[in-house]
């Protein structure tokens, strides 16, 4: 069943990548431009440089994958759809694996068809954004501590610290997905044995991504742990446009547009974020009152549909959003008393943190979006059963409503007859 589940998925992928997207298409997204760019500059020996310069503005992981596929085949934008489109095969495998283990088989491949068919998905998938790969590597962190946590086996420990470096290298918000987890780890293990776990963990971690952190420091002189944009994301998703302009709640500002952007032209990226830091700091103490209202819109903003397409597919997006939301919400309440685990719950909470810290909405609330799927599907797997086990008092109430419904009608009929008849 899984394998009919991933081939209706890839049919569905290779048909909206062909009729929809098109295979060798120019990307339009600036993060899929500079990824290509970075790529391109590192195949000619250029280095990892962007616009002239080094740069350490995008994560390496989907960088240096776009680098290897032009080395061994060319630059061709169609092979690193194809890849995508095979992550994302990877990443709905993982969905039923982690269902199963934390619920049940009906759960796992339920919830593995509605990812298979989920347009969010669908429409990341076949295009050159690091989403798919870091909500698999998620995914995966999640799934082998699971596993870790069941067998006790060191074995899942290093795969889940492997899979949460990974993650961190392909998009730094991952780093607070494998914090709440350290945290949670810390708060379950009690016993003195259990320290070395903890500490094995974050070493895995720290040990990945020692490479690139090296590199940024023999470049820059300074510590960059994965990306120099923190700076910058940070005040074009803090400012006074964010928190009152009905265009920008929640979301961002392009920071060329806000004042005082032309005091960022001419300095190197580490330079620019840190003056873009210092420009939060000093919005956040005049204007303190504006915080409530950040963290309000920015909430707000991390549970809307995504705006995908202006065309007349943009109503699938939206019901299919609508729908899982509220099935996740029934599936919620359902999986809090079956599961002791709160592995869902703090992926969750992990997304939606640096969403309230940075800018929210569907993109990033996407990582986070396999967890609604097995919700969703905890409740739409559930709700059968427990219909069938009271189907005598839905009879009942279905018959009651019924003769109701009967009487009323008769009484307004013989109603509207006393009208028509002869007064005396």
């Amino acid at each position: 069943m899984l394998l009919l589940v991933l081939l209706l998925a890839l049919a569905v992928r290779l048909l909206y990548l062909f009729y929809v997207v098109h295979l060798n298409s120019l990307p339009l997204n600036i993060d899929s431009l500079e990824h290509d760019r970075i790529a391109r500059n590192l195949i000619a020996g250029k280095g990892y440089t962007l616009y002239g310069h080094p740069t350490a503005y995008r994560a390496p992981f989907l960088t240096y994958l776009v680098a290897l596929t032009y080395w061994l085949f060319g630059p061709h934008y169609g092979l690193i759809r194809l890849e995508l489109i095979a992550f994302s095969l990877l990443l709905i495998a993982a969905i039923y694996r982690l269902g199963e283990e934390l619920f049940s088989p009906k759960v796992g491949l339920f919830a593995a068809f509605l990812a298979a068919l989920w347009p969010h998905f669908l429409f990341y998938g076949v295009r050159i954004y690091t989403e798919i790969p870091f909500t698999l590597f998620s995914l995966g962190t999640i799934l082998y501590l699971h596993r870790y946590q069941r067998e006790e086996r060191v074995r899942w420990l290093l795969l889940s610290g492997l899979a949460g470096g990974l993650a961190v290298l392909t998009r730094p918000a991952g780093a607070f997905l494998l914090l709440f987890l350290w945290l949670y780890l810390l708060n379950r293990n009690k016993n003195a044995s259990k320290w070395r776990d903890l500490v094995i963990y974050p070493a895995i971690v720290l040990l990945l991504l020692l490479p690139w952190v090296g590199r940024n420091y023999l470049v820059f002189h300074r510590l960059v742990p994965v990306t120099s944009q923190g700076g910058l994301v940070l005040w074009i998703s803090n400012n006074h446009y964010v928190a009152h302009h009905p265009s920008y709640r929640g979301h961002y500002v392009v920071y060329q547009h806000l004042p005082g952007a032309a005091l960022l032209i001419g300095p190197d990226e580490i330079e620019r974020s840190r003056r873009a830091l210092r420009y939060v700091r000093n919005f956040l103490q005049a204007y303190p009152q504006d915080v409530p209202l950040l963290l309000q819109n920015k909430f707000l903003r991390f549970w809307q549909p995504p705006r995908l397409s202006q065309s007349g597919r943009a109503w699938v997006y939206r019901f299919a959003h609508w729908g899982i939301l509220w099935a996740a919400l029934g599936g919620l309440l359902l999986a809090v008393r079956r599961s002791t685990n709160r592995w869902l719950e703090i992926w969750l909470l992990a997304t939606l943190f640096p969403a309230l810290l940075f800018w929210a909405g569907a993109r990033v609330r996407l990582p986070a979006e396999p967890v609604l799927l097995l919700w969703g599907a905890v409740f739409l797997t559930t709700m059968p059963e427990w219909v069938h086990r009271r189907k005598r008092t839905f009879l009942a109430l279905g018959a009651g409503l019924t003769l109701l419904a009967a009487t009323g009608m008769w009484l307004l009929q013989t109603e509207k007859r006393s009208h028509l008849a002869p007064r005396w």
